[in-house]
């Protein structure tokens, strides 16, 4: 527990800025009281704290959000708000502190390492910060370009290729530099606000932008549009993020859908062995260079839904099997355009026709049962035949 002298207001007091990353914030408030990150943590929340060796955006626990409200003069609820927890119920149903979480990428962390590329920027966006500053939307797989300012988003330093880990800015320093060190690559020092701008050209990658802008504004007002239907149509934020991720995640699969993923490239003119030959894996998980051609192509069947889905999957042989999990409910808007034009199983008698069958069967002296019933209405039944072991004299 943390003593009274620790729960008082400190000098500096920070507040976090427009969809800042806890970690982020965190940071800042080390630095503004001139500390350094780690000191400064040992100090507040003692030298057996372990944040920092987790994915503090995900594992923060009450204490440390108390403190910071406390030591901040900050509202409880805009403290909660920085952290990646504050999406359940807009990105994804139910929050976990560890796992696997639809749309948030691992950072794959060995002690305060991290080997992952879990963590983007916008080089503009910290170059013309008056407090440069790291956003939520950067720790989300959905998004690959700045909605605002148009520009893709890196998920390493440029010039070295090592993860972003700006809470390591002042590691091996004696102490904390006079600049502002969370914009600086701990490995090769570069300036991530000097990082050049990629930017994109053609219709594949205007469409992308355009999806990106209303992803994020799905984000901040927590409904969307529903695909396939009139403009006037919506959906909550969390039905449509459903859908959009097993969407992807079909994109993704090493199943018959790789030839749809080719069927859409194909048609938009992109070579996949050239812009991302390994395609196949965990959408979440792929560097921003996989994750941009799977969100183009998803943004072009969306453009059009379903046609565009129905047209490709017949035309290779992908049902509706392979695009829904059981082990989860799907989104209805993306159920019902599976299950209405690419369920490929037999159909789904009424009661009355069940009930009819069985009057059929009674008064002709057959067998009534489920099996007997799935036969004659000529769907999947179990041939007893099968099972009858063969005589000796045959």
């Amino acid at each position: 527990m943390l003593d009274e002298s620790q729960r008082q207001l400190w000098l500096f007091r920070p507040k976090p800025l427009d969809d800042e990353l806890l970690s982020s914030w965190l940071v800042r408030c080390a630095y503004a009281n001139l500390r350094k990150l780690h000191a400064f943590c040992s100090q507040v929340w003692g030298a057996r704290h372990h944040f920092w060796e987790r994915d503090v955006d995900r594992s923060a626990d009450i204490r440390l959000l108390t403190t910071l409200a406390e030591c901040t003069s900050t509202p409880n609820s805009r403290v909660y708000m920085t952290t990646l927890a504050a999406y359940e119920g807009i990105l994804f149903e139910c929050f976990k502190r560890s796992g696997e979480l639809p749309w948030v990428m691992p950072i794959v962390k060995r002690g305060r390492n991290r080997l992952g590329y879990g963590m983007q920027f916008c080089p503009q966006c910290l170059a013309t910060d008056e407090k440069p500053y790291y956003r939520r939307l950067w720790r989300l797989s959905c998004m690959v370009i700045c909605p605002v300012h148009g520009c893709y988003l890196h998920d390493c330093c440029p010039e070295c290729g090592a993860s972003v880990t700006f809470h390591q800015g002042d590691y091996g320093m004696k102490l904390l530099p006079f600049e502002n060190v969370i914009r600086k690559c701990k490995k090769c020092g570069l300036d991530r606000g000097a990082a050049p701008a990629m930017t994109y050209y053609g219709d594949s990658e205007t469409r992308l932008a355009a999806f990106q802008r209303s992803i994020a504004d799905v984000l901040r007002t927590s409904w969307a549009l529903e695909p396939g239907a009139p403009v006037t149509s919506h959906i909550m934020s969390i039905a449509y993020f459903s859908g959009l991720h097993d969407l992807v995640k079909a994109l993704c699969s090493k199943s018959r859908t790789g030839r749809l993923r080719e069927g859409c490239a194909r048609a938009l003119g992109m070579d996949l062995a050239d812009e991302a030959p390994e395609l196949a894996g965990a959408f979440d998980g792929f560097r921003l260079k996989e994750r941009r051609v799977i969100l183009k192509l998803a943004a072009w069947l969306l453009e059009s839904w379903p046609e565009r889905l129905v047209t490709l999957a017949n035309e290779y042989g992908v049902t509706s099997s392979y695009f829904i999990s059981y082990k989860k409910q799907p989104a209805y808007w993306y159920q019902s355009a599976m299950e209405l034009y690419l369920d490929a199983s037999h159909y789904h008698p009424s009661e009355d026709e069940i009930r009819a069958c069985r009057s059929f069967l009674k008064a002709s002296g057959l067998l009534v049962s489920k099996n007997n019933i799935q036969r004659w209405l000529g769907r999947y039944y179990v041939d007893k035949r099968r099972y009858i072991k063969p005589t000796a004299s045959q």
